[in-house]
């Protein structure tokens, strides 16, 4: 089935006058820019960065909407021990998109950096690995409205998040573990919500009793095939938060510092891919409770009365796609996407449900269709 007209319009319009660019550092036909530094510092708002297979340096994202969408093969690269790249000032309504940036040092302790700062509008960040083994990445998130992280596990190296008064999803992300000294994610305020993902504490040593997220403050939401794992006595520790699990995940509170305030209840939850020319979208949640799926531009956090989590969605390009009871088998949505005016359509996908438990809302998950 291919999206309908509806669906279409609500997400091409916003691109028709995006423009588009070619970033190659080896400056084959067609290339604006040889340097993704210079390429992120020039483009107009709105822009779309196509880079090339090559390798560059750290870039700066500020005060503007932005796609960055490399090929497989582009690098991020120096040959210094720190690469250090950034976003900052993402205005609202506006998003920036990296998909696909490999990173790696030109020293075997190298470490690589991306800080996301004071930004109201979207950042969704996909697809971010590490190739080379025994390196170390490492992401902060400050005073940050939207930041989705999805699709990165960087097998051979760990990386590390931390996170303040911001709001978070992570999808389908490996964190934290290795010989690092170290929580995986360390959050002080703001909200995250955990989907399908790894996380992991660092390496006890001395007083240092890393957990898998160490939180000071702030409200901390579990879903999907989430796992923890750590050497010391809490898979999450801090000084203080609220924690929401889903039962599915297992979990027991003897696995929680008993500083924090922890709850288990059955939420809907929602996980995106996109494969073949095709984007999946499957809701699970409470077994007999009625769900709805609906895609949408990213959007401001919208409150709804009742439930206790927010809309990621933007009501003007809002479109429901599906409906029906949850079960023992999620509730799906397939749809044909064969590439819009202009790479890299940034959507948003989110479930409700409606049961027994009353009315809630599933985690946001970004899904950037070439």
């Amino acid at each position: 089935m291919r999206f309908s007209s509806l669906v279409s319009l609500a997400l091409f319009a916003p691109f028709a006058l995006a423009q588009t660019y070619i970033v190659d550092a080896n400056n084959g036909p067609g290339t604006d820019f040889v340097t993704l530094a210079a390429a992120t510092a020039a483009v107009p708002d709105g822009s779309v960065l196509l880079v090339r297979v090559g390798n560059y340096a750290d870039f700066q994202v500020a005060n503007k909407g932005l796609k960055i969408l490399a090929e497989p093969g582009a690098l991020l690269v120096s040959g210094v021990q720190q690469t250090s790249s950034s976003i900052s000032g993402v205005p609202a309504g506006k998003s920036v998109v990296v998909r696909g940036l490999l990173w790696a040092q030109g020293l075997p302790t190298g470490r690589a950096q991306l800080h996301c700062t004071a930004s109201a509008g979207a950042i969704l960040i996909e697809g971010l690995r590490m190739p080379a083994s025994g390196r170390l990445a490492f992401i902060s998130v400050r005073d940050c409205e939207q930041v989705v992280i999805r699709d990165m596990r960087n097998d051979l190296g760990p990386t590390y998040l931390e996170l303040r008064q911001s709001h978070t999803v992570l999808e389908n992300c490996a964190i934290g573990g290795g010989l690092v000294v170290g929580s995986g994610v360390v959050q002080h305020g703001g909200s995250l919500q955990v989907v399908d993902c790894d996380l992991a504490g660092g390496f006890p040593f001395g007083t240092s009793q890393p957990t898998a997220v160490e939180m000071h403050g702030g409200e901390l939401r579990m879903l999907g095939a989430t796992t923890l794992f750590t050497l010391t006595a809490f898979a999450v520790g801090g000084t203080a938060g609220n924690v929401r699990a889903d039962p599915s995940l297992g979990l027991s509170p003897s696995e929680f510092a008993p500083t924090l305030t922890v709850g288990f209840e059955a939420m809907p939850t929602l996980t995106t891919r996109f494969a073949s020319g095709i984007a999946t979208a499957e809701l699970g949640g409470p077994s007999g409770a009625f769900g709805a799926i609906a895609i949408a531009l990213p959007g401001p956090r919208l409150a709804l009365s009742g439930a206790d989590d927010p809309l990621w969605l933007d009501v003007d390009s809002f479109a429901f796609l599906a409906f029906g009871t949850l079960g023992s088998t999620p509730l799906t949505r397939t749809l044909s996407w064969s590439g819009g005016l202009v790479p890299g359509a940034r959507t948003i996908w989110q479930g409700a449900s409606l049961g027994a438990a009353g009315f809630a809302v599933s985690n946001p998950s970004a899904l950037i269709l070439p």
